[in-house]
């Protein structure tokens, strides 16, 4: 959606109207890099990836899991772009 913003608002986005997305995708980071999107949350795919199947692996077991699960997510700027490229 904040791509869509960037292309509805025009010149106006990364200047008079600033833009701050969520998902890091590779979009988003040329976004973010190139000034339009003051910056993006990175969601973190392989770990939710491995919290999942360590999930299954202790659900087969006949052990619990907890229901809610946190997964930490990363804020993306201009300064730290390049760390997620």
């Amino acid at each position: 959606m904040a791509l869509g913003a960037i292309q509805a608002l025009g010149s106006k986005a990364g200047g008079d109207v600033k833009i701050f997305g969520f998902d890091g995708t590779d979009d988003g980071l040329k976004a973010v890099k190139s000034g339009k999107m003051v910056g993006t949350i990175a969601q973190q795919p392989k770990e939710l990836g491995k919290k999942a199947v360590e999930a299954a692996s202790k659900l087969i077991k006949g052990e619990k899991v907890q229901k809610t699960q946190s997964i930490e997510v990363k804020t993306v700027t201009k300064e730290n772009v390049a760390d997620f490229e």
